[in-house]
């Protein structure tokens, strides 16, 4: 375990969701950051996210950046949401106007924030992790930018009933 084989000419490492992420993984992480030039990018940090039972956690992104983070000494740049670089590739890519534009999604940490800090009106389903009581602390603790414009069930809501 302790004489594990790095590879050479590393330039960076992307950390994201990873079902067998393991002490080896963790392992070269830190060992490449050791040095300065390798770039650590996170796809994100969310905490958790959903799945068929609502009773069990399943641990996202964010633990494993968190793990490599603590054990490199490095924070590393995060693309997705709801950091900045992810809206200005959207905006560039497709050429949207904020202020047009609505971001709909189910996390109130990552999409609403997203939405919320780059000009555009937000919509929080309520099917995914948060719900109307993480609104409400979100209020009670000055958190306007998780706060949401909008609330629904879930995505179907918005589609008309067909009769």
């Amino acid at each position: 375990m302790y004489d594990i084989k790095l590879e050479e000419n590393v330039g960076a490492v992307v950390v994201g969701y990873e079902k067998h992420f393991d002490y080896t993984k963790l392992m070269k992480a830190s060992n490449y950051l050791r040095e300065d030039d390798v770039l650590f990018v996170a796809t994100n940090e969310d905490e958790t996210c959903p799945g068929p039972n609502p009773e069990v956690v399943i641990p996202d992104a964010g633990p494993i950046v968190a793990a490599i983070k603590c054990a490199s000494g490095r924070d590393p740049l995060t693309v997705g949401k709801p950091c900045t670089p992810a809206f200005n590739y959207i905006k560039r890519k497709w050429n949207i106007n904020p202020s047009r534009t609505m971001m709909i999604g189910d996390r109130t940490n990552t999409d609403v924030k997203f939405g919320r800090d780059h000009g555009m009106k937000t919509l929080l389903v309520l099917s995914g992790c948060h719900q109307i009581e993480d609104i409400i602390e979100n209020q009670m603790n000055e958190r306007d930018d998780m706060v949401p414009d909008f609330v629904a069930p879930c995505l179907g809501a918005l589609v008309p009933e067909r009769v």
